[in-house]
């Protein structure tokens, strides 16, 4: 069942769309047009879906040019790339641990690639040594804990035990 033209509900479903469109919220868009495409105008839904993958795709094309610039550690550039597709859709996904992860690499600096003996280099001279410090490992500080609880209760049920087999002595001894 199609909506006549100028229906209230294919106009409300336009308006929605072009709203989220508007406020660069072009995931939500692009979702909310597949769900009532049926009930727009066809010249409108025409419209609309055009003006948003356009704008998707302006989006995506940013976001994929960051991702390169990031793999080939150029972070400046990279984070510059992601804030121009953020400029386009503000909901673009996986956007935000894009840039959190472009902070990281910043405050570590850049990474560097251990070369080959071919070029003539020698990749254990060029690492700096990393002292680590000893940890714990996680695993058996669980297990000594579990041990100590485990003998701790041995000893309160051994305790109580005690008490009341004296308390019962008592009780009954004194009787005799």
């Amino acid at each position: 069942m199609v909506n006549p033209p100028d229906s209230p509900r294919t106009l409300v479903a336009a308006e929605l769309v072009q709203a989220r469109i508007d406020e660069k919220r072009l995931f939500e868009a692009r979702f909310l047009f597949h769900k009532f495409s049926s009930t727009i105008e066809p010249e409108v839904r025409i419209l609309l879906e055009q003006s948003l993958e356009e704008k998707i795709a302006r989006a995506e094309k940013r976001f994929n040019h960051g991702r390169r610039m990031e793999e080939q550690q150029r972070y400046g550039e990279a984070e510059k790339d992601y804030g121009r597709a953020l400029a386009v859709a503000v909901d673009y996904p996986s956007i935000d641990q894009a840039l959190q992860r472009i902070a990281m690499l910043r405050k570590l600096g850049p990474l560097q690639a251990s070369s080959s003996p071919e070029e003539g280099g020698d990749a254990l001279e060029q690492s700096a040594p990393v002292d680590i410090a000893p940890t714990e490992v996680p695993c058996r500080s669980g297990r000594r804990r579990r041990r100590k609880i485990f003998v701790f209760s041995l000893l309160l049920i051994f305790a109580g035990s005690a008490a009341i087999l004296l308390i019962g002595r008592g009780f009954f001894g004194s009787a005799s």
